[in-house]
């Protein structure tokens, strides 16, 4: 059986929509775990997911042609991909978390937020640009390392124009390996 993105994504937004908040946030919020149905729907979620993946590996389809006509530079960076957006999601919460917690008001973590993926969204041409003119590579590891140097120095900086200021730059260099990733991955693959 062959499953279309859209149809995946349709039963994702369905199953998803049942999990929205209901305004349980005021004094006492939720009372233990999530609900039982919450967790049957997940982790039937996760056994459909692990069950097309065992079959896609027993029929040697998981990794084996699809992978191997990768460049060593396109299979480094498939590895990468999952970590990456755990870590970058689960880094925003947490830091969002103690901005919160250290005594910015929510205003503060909206402005923060709302800095980055505006210099992210102004940056999307010029990063296309300069990786046509440099190497999508190149552009792919200065915008990956730029924004680990401005990700950890937000972490020590408490001024809070500075931190809006880094909030822009992590923005700006985010775009840089988040635009160029497709295009390097087309090109090193067969």
């Amino acid at each position: 059986m062959k499953y279309s993105g859209n149809t995946i994504g349709l039963v994702f937004l369905l199953v998803t929509s049942l999990a929205w908040a209901h305004g349980e946030h005021e004094v006492g919020g939720l009372q233990g775990i999530a609900p039982l149905w919450v967790w049957a729907v997940g982790g039937t979620l996760v056994l459909v997911v692990v069950a097309i993946l065992y079959r896609q590996a027993k029929q040697g389809r998981l990794i084996g042609e699809r992978f191997r006509g990768f460049s060593r530079n396109a299979r480094l960076l498939l590895l990468r991909s999952p970590f990456s957006g755990l870590s970058v999601s689960l880094l925003r919460l947490l830091f969002n978390l103690y901005l919160l917690a250290v005594g910015f008001d929510t205003l503060f973590v909206a402005k923060f937020a709302a800095i980055n993926w505006t210099c992210h969204g102004l940056s999307v041409i010029p990063s296309g640009v300069l990786s046509d003119l440099f190497g999508r590579r190149r552009v792919f590891l200065i915008g990956y390392s730029g924004n680990l140097l401005a990700t950890t120095a937000v972490i020590f900086v408490t001024d809070p124009t500075l931190m809006l200021i880094l909030a822009g730059v992590i923005g700006l260099f985010d775009c840089g390996h988040a635009i160029v990733q497709p295009p390097f991955m087309v090109e090193q693959s067969r």
